[in-house]
């Protein structure tokens, strides 16, 4: 089950009440992204590298990243960025990255960078000994931003649905999420915001301004399309989204795909 499953309780079903109809999309698919077939073809899942790529080529903003797959290499792409940055485990057998060590913030030079991806390979290898460790996703440390979820699952009754809702503390404590059915329109998109029972954090709180909501607009437009043009995505959830006074940046994501016998 996916990490955002169980944030909220609204039942799925509750997608289909209510007087407005769902219209269909009519027009044709576009052929899966090429990242997206090659995995499904053998039989994988997306690497994190490759989830962003494919974000990207949906328009939807994560940082900008090199993926390194040695200390010397990291250090050398280190010079792509400003500091501080961040370095994340790339492995298909490390789905939670923060529970092994996989994850490494605030790399201040290029020798931090360096040591911090021997340190860290050099950890998983003590807890996990088998597992297959591809590298390491360098980028930089992104500001603090309103933290959101945004995730896809496949329901066997209802289809392709998307939930967005308060991440960081909100998550748990509140609970705070909605459900649609895809695709979406934008009235369905700004009708998702709206929804959210704390929508009133994106007006500014404590001195801060107005949240960018056209950009989480475009975003949940772009995620719909992703989810409808692949459907062989099962699950995937951006955790969190970053959400800022102008645009938002997708820092951490896990895609599930399906494969055919």
């Amino acid at each position: 089950m996916s990490r955002f499953s169980a944030c909220g309780s609204q039942s799925f079903s509750a997608l289909l009440q209510g007087p407005r109809e769902r219209k269909e999309r009519k027009d044709a698919f576009l052929p899966m992204h090429p990242l997206i077939q090659q995995a499904t073809t053998h039989h994988r899942n997306l690497l994190e590298p490759e989830a962003w790529e494919v974000l990207n080529a949906y328009g939807i903003e994560t940082p900008p990243f090199r993926w390194a797959r040695s200390p010397r290499e990291a250090k050398q792409l280190a010079t792509h960025f400003p500091f501080p940055q961040v370095l994340k485990v790339v492995s298909p057998d490390i789905l939670h990255k923060t529970e092994v060590g996989g994850v490494v913030l605030g790399l201040r030079d290029e020798n931090e960078v360096e040591a911090a991806f021997e340190a860290m390979e050099q950890k998983i290898r003590r807890t996990l000994p088998e597992a297959d460790l591809r590298g390491a996703l360098l980028c930089p440390q992104m500001q603090p931003g309103r933290e959101l979820i945004l995730g896809k699952v496949e329901d066997p009754q209802i289809g392709s649905v998307l939930m967005l809702g308060l991440g960081g503390i909100f998550a748990e404590l509140l609970g705070d999420v909605v459900f649609r059915k895809t695709p979406l329109s934008a009235f369905d998109a700004k009708e998702m915001i709206g929804d959210l029972k704390f929508h009133d954090v994106f007006k500014g709180v404590r001195g801060s301004g107005p949240l960018d909501l056209e950009a989480l607009v475009r975003t949940l437009l772009a995620f719909s399309r992703l989810v409808e043009e692949n459907p062989a995505i099962k699950e995937c959830d951006l955790n969190p989204i970053l959400l800022y006074e102008k645009g938002l940046c997708a820092v951490d994501a896990r895609m599930l795909l399906s494969f055919s016998e």
